[in-house]
Order: structure tokens, then C-alpha cells, then sequence
């Protein structure tokens, strides 16, 4: 499968478009990441247009952007049968608080206060939608009025059909712990990638991790019953004020003006708080054998203070400082590829003339967190 697509967009300020994941055949340099690749958006002359193409050719593709919220599937081949689609379904921890003073406290040099280093999350969300308990609010988190049962999402099973919900952990630090009360849930696809069929009832996600699940409706006609999904407990996520979201979902005869209540029984969790579920459960359904390659890099990831006090991300010790005058993109193209001498903090790895290369990448930080390299697959 393939597709191109294509945009002009004013430009007002500075503004960074992010085709998240996605490999990029034959168009890697369209991957924008502005402080790595490109010059900030807001350089350009007011009013310019940006022409973006790209290409994909991934089987499966889905995925929530936490800042808009909107969602893109691109079907691709089935590797396990179903009857409804329902679509995408997102997972994500929420702040009351704004963005810039939760920025303010995590970028800020006073470590000894957690609840500005590691804020609470102060709701768990199912598609956008959970009710609010006001009792939990905090000086650190409801600023305005506060409103109590704000709604729930709500989904509609048919008895005896397959159902695919596209999960996606759509949040900023939480590990979800997922599940459906009564059903079993038919794990076929994790991140992009289909794999062989295996059955769960709690589906483990973190932070940027999708999982597409199918679930088959074994109720009765009448039946509501709730769908959950949990903040896990740890250090390797965060603190919650309220960490189980919930959503509904009617059976075809159910009335919709009724809730499961405490009648619907969660499904029992004995997974591992900080592990994703285990990897001899999840196989590439069509697996393909990477090239064989000479070059292996390893790459350490920690967390760090730095001179001024303040919390950085670091790979082999060094942390990132981009260079905006400097965008690598354009000096590639004009032969420079001695990045090193330029700037170290720019941490370029050089693979020279290799197709392959075996990266081993070691958590030495507290906190789990998704990797990826942006326009490729692995």
C-alpha cells in the first residue's frame, strides 16, 4: 500500500508538523523535525507556503496525536477475521493544569518537590471523555470551575459478532492497563505491525504504543458492561489523582440511559506494573529477516542533571542541543558530514555506507519511555 499526500499551510508562527512513525519510502528528508533536520517554521517569511510530501507503505497504520487529538487509519492486509470496525480508541492521562506551568515545574530546578518534577496526573481518559471526581482537585491541578459528571464514551457490541478496537496510548506519561468486563480481548496487531493471534484480557500500553485487539461479543442482547482502563502504579510511570478511566458499551437491546454499575466485574490484573506484555507472545505474523550487518552502536539512555540544575535526557552521556542556524538536513546536501567538529552536543552518529545496522538501546533511566527512529522501521 501506498499514499502521498500533500499541504500548504500559512504560517503565523512557529508551528512543527510531526508525520509520527511513519516510514518514509524514498522521502526521508520530508520527516520534519525542525531542530534536527530543518530550520523552525517561524524562519520562513510570513505567509509562505510549506509543501510537505510523504509516502507510506506500511501494512497498518494508526495513530492518536496527543496535541490535536485526531486519528488516521490506513487498512492494510487482515491477518485475523472481524465483523465491526470500531475504530480508533484512545487512552491518555490529563492535567488540569496548562501546559506551560507543568513545563515550568518539570524544566525548573527545584528536584526536591515531586509534585513539580513528577505532577499527578488529575484524570484518565477514554476517547477524550471521563467523569471527574471535584473532591480530588488540588491546589496543583483544578484552576477553574469544576463540574462534576462530565460523561463518559460510550460503544455499541452486536451479540455474536467480532469487534476491532485500535487501541492507542495517546498520554504523555502513564502506562494503561486496558480491559473489557467479561470479554477476552484477541490481540492482532502491535504497533503497526500484524502479529499471530494471542488472547488477553488486560492489554498493557505505554506511552505512544498502539495495539489493535479483537473482541468478540458473548454477552446477551441487553447486556452493558464496562470498558477500563487503568493508570499502573510505579516509578516507572506517574502519580494519578484518579487513574481508572471508563467508558461504556451497549449491547444492542441495552438501555442506553443505564450504567453497568458495581454489577460489572473488572477483569482480575496480574500483569507486571512497569512491563509490557511478554515478547514470546507477540510474533510478526510475516516476519522478515533483517541484513545481516558489521556495525553495532549501543546506546544508553539516562536522565541527568545538568551544570544548571536542571533535568535532562541523555544518550551515551551526552544530552541533545540542537543547532537552528546550522539545520543538518541542509548540510548534508551541501557535503558536510562532520558533525562532530562542529558540535558534539549534536550527538550524529556516523554508519558511513551501512543498509543494516544493530542498535542495542539500554533503559537506564526510571521511567519508561517509547523509542523509535523517526522514518524507519526496525
Amino acid at each position: 500500500m501506498g499514499g502521498r499526500r500533500s499541504g500548504y499551510f500559512d504560517v503565523p508562527s512557529t508551528t512543527w508538523w510531526e508525520f509520527h512513525t511513519q516510514f518514509q519510502s524514498h522521502s526521508l528528508w520530508q520527516y520534519i523535525l525542525p531542530l534536527a533536520l530543518l530550520q523552525p517554521i517561524r524562519r520562513w517569511p510570513l505567509g509562505s507556503n510549506c509543501n510537505l510530501h510523504f509516502h507510506i507503505v506500511y501494512p497498518l497504520l494508526e495513530y492518536g496525536w496527543p496535541m490535536l487529538t485526531c486519528h488516521q487509519v490506513i487498512h492494510g492486509p487482515s491477518n485475523y477475521p472481524y465483523d465491526i470496525d470500531l475504530g480508533p480508541v484512545t487512552l491518555n492521562d490529563y492535567y488540569h493544569t496548562d501546559y506551560f506551568t507543568i513545563l515550568e515545574g518539570v524544566m525548573g530546578t527545584n528536584l526536591a518537590d515531586e509534585s513539580l518534577v513528577r505532577p499527578p496526573t488529575d484524570n484518565n481518559l477514554i476517547n477524550g471523555k471521563m467523569d471527574f471526581a471535584c473532591g480530588n482537585s488540588t491546589s496543583n491541578s483544578t484552576t477553574s470551575t469544576c463540574v462534576n459528571n462530565a460523561g463518559l464514551s460510550k460503544f455499541s457490541f452486536t451479540s455474536g459478532k467480532k469487534h476491532r478496537l485500535r487501541l492507542m496510548n495517546t498520554g504523555v506519561a502513564a502506562i494503561q492497563k486496558f480491559s473489557i468486563d467479561y470479554h477476552n480481548m484477541t490481540v492482532i496487531a502491535n504497533d503497526f505491525i500484524p502479529i499471530v493471534p494471542y488472547e488477553t484480557t488486560i492489554v498493557t500500553l505505554g506511552v505512544g504504543q498502539r495495539t489493535d485487539v479483537v473482541v468478540e461479543a458473548t454477552g446477551n442482547p441487553t447486556d452493558i458492561v464496562w470498558m477500563r482502563s487503568r493508570i499502573t502504579s510505579g516509578a516507572c510511570t506517574e502519580p494519578a489523582n484518579q487513574p481508572l478511566a471508563l467508558a461504556v458499551i451497549y449491547y444492542e437491546d441495552a438501555n442506553t440511559k443505564s450504567a453497568p454499575g458495581n454489577t460489572s466485574v473488572a477483569q482480575i490484573d496480574t500483569t507486571p506494573p512497569c512491563l509490557n506484555d511478554p515478547l514470546s507472545e507477540t510474533v510478526p505474523m510475516y516476519p522478515i529477516a533483517a541484513a545481516g550487518t558489521n556495525t553495532t552502536v549501543t546506546m544508553n539512555v539516562a536522565v541527568a542533571v545538568n551544570s544548571t540544575g536542571h533535568i535532562v535526557w541523555t544518550i551515551n552521556d551526552s544530552a541533545f542541543e540542537a543547532d537552528w542556524t546550522n539545520p543538518i538536513l541542509l548540510l548534508a546536501k551541501n557535503g558536510n558530514t562532520s558533525y562532530p567538529a562542529i558540535d558534539a552536543d549534536w550527538n550524529v552518529y556516523n554508519m558511513g555506507t551501512n543498509t543494516t545496522v544493530r542498535v542495542v538501546v539500554n533503559n537506564l533511566s526510571p521511567t519508561s519511555h517509547p523509542w523509535h527512529l523517526h522514518g524507519h522501521e526496525m
